[in-house]
This record gives C-alpha cells, structure tokens and sequence, in this order.
C-alpha cells in the first residue's frame, strides 16, 4: 500500500459517519472563491471576510454528524434555487444544440418553442396556445 492509498482509506474512515458534500456545501465553495479573489484587491477586504465565513460554514456542514439538519438546509437550498438552476439548465442546452434548433418565442403568449434548423419556411403552431404564424429558419 502506497502513500496515497493510506491516505485515501484514512480519510475515508474519517468521514464515515459525516454528512458529506451536498449541492449548498458546493455552491458554498464556489461562491468562496471568487470572493477571496476579489477580497485581496483594496477597499474589498471585508469581501475576503465574507468568503472565509462562506468556507467555514461549507466545511461544518461537510463534517456535521447532524444528518437531518443538513439534508433539511439542502432541501431548502435546492427549492430556492430551482429557477436559476432550471435557467442555466435550459442556457446550456440551447448552446449545446444551437446548431441543430432555432429557439424563439411565441408572439402570443410567449412560450419557449423550438425548430430544426435548416427547414425554410414553416408555419409553427404552438402547444401552449394553439396560435399559428409563420417562421423563416
């Protein structure tokens, strides 16, 4: 057994019974470290603060034993950034596939719709409200 190999079972047996990592304990992370980046630049010291609050609350909540509490926090975290998460869900798949669909909206009730690119002209009936136009694509 190697260095590495005794260090990753060490570990390991260091968090069994640990809450873990879970999506809020990430976006804490990730928000942390631009913030510290930031921090060092002058008159922004209290930013640096706040991103070593945010890596602290991060790390309590990797090693809490408090199951419950921190899956309850999560939940809350998850329910409250749905939308934003939903939005850059649907930005990155429009990107993925800007070469195979033209996505515009509705000019009645303005849903979201997507067609194959390359088609010409088409008449576009949407599912949302039934309305027909015509589209160039």
């Amino acid at each position: 057994m190697n260095f590495f190999d005794d260090l990753k079972a060490r570990l390991e047996r260091f968090m069994q019974g640990r809450y873990g990592l879970d999506a809020l304990s990430r976006a804490l992370l990730y928000a942390a470290l631009p913030a510290l980046l930031l921090g060092a630049l002058p008159y922004l010291g209290l930013l640096s603060l706040l991103a070593y609050a945010m890596l602290g609350w991060a790390l309590f909540r990797i090693l809490s034993t408090n199951f419950t509490g921190r899956r309850m926090e999560n939940e809350k975290f998850l329910l409250l950034s749905q939308p934003a998460r939903r939005r850059a869900m649907e930005l990155y798949n429009r990107f993925k596939n800007r070469d195979k669909y033209a996505y515009f909206s509705c000019p009645k009730c303005r849903a979201k719709l997507r067609v194959p690119k390359g088609v010409g002209e088409i008449t576009v009936t949407c599912k949302m409200c039934g309305h027909k136009f015509d589209k160039r694509v």
